[in-house]
């Protein structure tokens, strides 16, 4: 505040507030000078007398003094279910509350997944050292729990403590929630040390991620694959299966399929097993029906042709493959310029495909001769079909 003095003299400055001891301080005002006033602090007990151990003054705040777990296990998983919270209670001074100045501490949440879980008990009184504790024990759902605590002054204030958070993680896995998969479905199976991953999701029989750690362990006919991974937060295991012998043969789909195999343990103490196929394609090879070109005047001709390796599987994404013609008044529709997906299954657009050419000039008839080229490249290798014939343009 400002104050405009034309002498010297002595203002006496009153400090107040309920609680606490009244502090009366002496500055002195000088013309044309600013006064600093001195830190103020006001106590619940006379400056003069000693400090008592053991002695407080009323509640004023409440922090947590210490807690028993920051994770715990949501319910009937055989894992800790259950976390501690002890709140002290201290005066304006920072000391613990005694007894003659003991007060009820109530207990709540914050935020919670409501799966079931309950704080015992709601309320407690503090003790000799101020301190006052609950109880958590979890629900059935994971999720993060905020437990507050607060107490009311004699002024009639409620003072709460910051929230306080838990979490509770899921339980064992369950095989209704156990599943495997592969990040690529068709790996060059003729080419050494190519990498994909599998990833394994494992849940508890309540639909929540296991707990982060989980093991999973992982086994393959075809290639080779890391043996184990832990489980992160979202339930998930993940390991790297690689290109290399032995060259799987799958007992229902034949050359070239692998299963990929992920077992855990549940709660019952029994290993649970699920699986994912990856196929293993070689090398590309290329074959066309009719295999000679003969075009009519003023008509077309279609030609069918595969692409695949030599078990008749697809080859792996990306793989490009083009039809070329080299000739005159000559037109080609159909399937001349493909890319391949990231598939496992055989049929038209993966491993069939077909192409017509058309006499574009009808009006004279002349013998011609034409060449077609199919072309095929990618991860699996290339190869080159080439038709020869003529056409009587």
């Amino acid at each position: 505040f400002e104050m405009i003095v034309d002498s010297t003299f002595t203002v006496s400055l009153e400090v107040r507030k309920e609680g606490f001891l009244t502090k009366v301080t002496e500055l002195l005002a000088i013309p044309e000078r600013d006064i600093e006033v001195p830190s103020i602090k006001l106590s619940t007990t006379d400056d003069d007398d000693p400090f008592v151990p053991g002695v407080s003054g009323p509640p004023a705040t409440i922090v947590l003094s210490a807690l028993s777990h920051s994770t715990i296990s949501v319910r009937e998983t055989g894992e800790n279910e259950n976390a501690t919270f002890v709140f002290e209670v201290r005066d304006a001074e920072g000391r613990p509350v005694d007894a003659n100045n003991s007060t009820e501490v109530r207990f709540a949440f914050g935020g919670h997944p409501n799966g079931g879980e309950f704080l015992y008990p709601l309320t407690a009184q503090t003790n000799a050292s101020g301190q006052a504790a609950t109880t958590l024990t979890s629900g059935t759902v994971s999720g993060v729990v905020q437990v507050v605590a607060e107490f009311t002054r004699d002024d009639g204030q409620v003072i709460k403590s910051k929230p306080v958070n838990v979490a509770i993680h899921s339980g064992l896995p369950d095989d209704e929630h156990f599943a495997v998969g592969s990040v690529i479905l068709n790996m060059p199976g003729n080419i050494l040390n190519v990498q994909n991953s599998i990833v394994a999701l494992v849940g508890d029989k309540y639909g929540n991620m296991v707990q982060p750690g989980t093991m999973v362990y992982f086994t393959t006919d075809g290639g080779i694959v890391e043996g184990s991974s832990p489980t992160n937060e979202l339930g998930a295991a993940s390991v790297t299966l690689v290109t290399a012998p032995p060259f799987p043969v799958h007992p229902q789909f034949g050359p070239g399929f692998a299963p990929v195999r992920a077992r855990t343990v549940n709660e019952f103490e029994q290993t649970i097993e699920v699986s994912t196929t990856v196929l293993f394609s070689l090398s590309p090879q290329i074959s066309v029906t009719p295999t000679s070109i003969d075009v009519p005047n003023g008509g077309s001709q279609t030609f069918f042709f595969t692409v695949s390796d030599v078990h008749g599987n697809p080859l792996v994404a990306g793989t490009q493959i083009s039809v070329e013609v080299e000739g005159d008044d000559l037109d080609v529709v159909g399937d001349t310029s493909i890319t391949l997906p990231d598939t496992q299954f055989s049929g038209v657009g993966t491993t069939n495909f077909q192409f017509t050419l058309f006499d574009t000039n009808p009006d004279e008839e002349i013998v011609k001769p034409v060449q077609v080229t199919i072309k095929v490249t990618g991860g699996n290798g290339a190869a080159t079909a080439t038709l020869t014939g003529t056409t009587r343009l």
